[in-house]
């Protein structure tokens, strides 16, 4: 999906509507994504950072010839439907609660394009049709103000949430790649994610154990027969030897795990998220 060109009827699901100042030399299209800038002006959605998504234009405005502020906007709050975007960036019902980002002032994307798109709103559905998104306004300038947050993706970075917020990423699904049984040995490597699916960015950590059951219903029968250890990143704090164990990840979320058995035996590895959540790698298998 390209950036508007003419009025777009955009569907909606509730609507609250108040006036914004306009940005000079600026066309609105009615139905078109509405951010607010640091100045407190409406701007037409576009992929830009330090902005702030707060609904749709309910008409259209023309500020071709006019400077700052010279007119209105009209712009609704509610949920309302945009374009998806594609690839990596296409939102699915998986992120359903998660935020969508701005691409431009008719499609929104499920990542913030490493640091360059700031948030649309909030994901509440997903149809063939586009993303649903509630989006609303807030009081006061975009920089430097102090926002409630629920996790860092409510904010346009997790640098500046971490900064003026003191909160950390919420965690997302972390990653595992299993090696190969290097005879009596496989390396685990595990890379935490933050709640947009990126590589956390600072250290984290998680509770781990062995278990023989894909789903984690139990903890390992018999532990590995030299146990486990950490390889070149992170750290592991045992808590049931070779079974359990508390893992800290290094600053850009990584941790490496060998596993040392000297028979034939199967295991997964179950992380506990700090959420609740348990997430498993797959069969991690020695064959002797």
């Amino acid at each position: 999906m390209t950036a508007l060109s003419a009025d777009r009827n955009t569907a909606q699901r509730e609507i609250t509507r108040r006036q914004f100042s306009a940005l000079a030399a600026t066309k609105y299209f009615g139905g078109a994504l509405a951010m607010l800038d640091s100045a407190g002006r409406v701007r037409k959605g576009a992929t830009a950072t330090g902005m702030r998504g707060i609904g749709r234009v309910a008409a259209y405005v023309d500020n071709t010839n006019g400077a700052n502020d010279a007119v209105t906007v009209d712009v609704d709050a509610g949920i309302f439907r945009f374009a998806n975007s594609a690839s990596g960036d296409l939102i699915a019902k998986a992120n359903i609660g998660s935020n969508a980002y701005i691409v431009d002032d008719a499609t929104v994307a499920k990542t913030d394009g490493s640091g360059t798109r700031s948030i649309a709103g909030q994901i509440v559905d997903v149809d063939a049709q586009g993303v649903w998104v509630q989006m609303g306004y807030a009081e006061g300038p975009v920089s430097g103000a102090l926002a409630a947050a629920s996790n860092l993706s409510d904010l346009a970075s997790a640098a500046t949430a971490r900064t003026q917020l003191g909160v950390y990423e919420a965690m997302g699904t972390a990653a595992f790649v299993i090696g190969a049984d290097a005879g009596t040995t496989i390396n685990v490597a595990i890379q935490l994610k933050d709640s947009a699916g990126a590589d956390l960015a600072v250290r984290g950590s998680v509770f781990a154990y062995l278990s023989d059951d894909a789903n984690g219903d139990s903890i390992a029968g018999t532990a590995p027969s030299s146990g486990w250890a950490i390889g070149t990143d992170g750290l592991l704090i045992p808590l049931v030897a070779g079974k359990a164990a508390q893992l800290v990840s290094e600053a850009d979320g990584d941790i490496d795990i060998t596993i040392t058995e000297a028979g034939s035996d199967t295991w997964y590895l179950i992380l506990g998220m700090p959420d609740g959540r348990l997430v498993a790698s797959g069969a991690i298998t020695f064959s002797a």
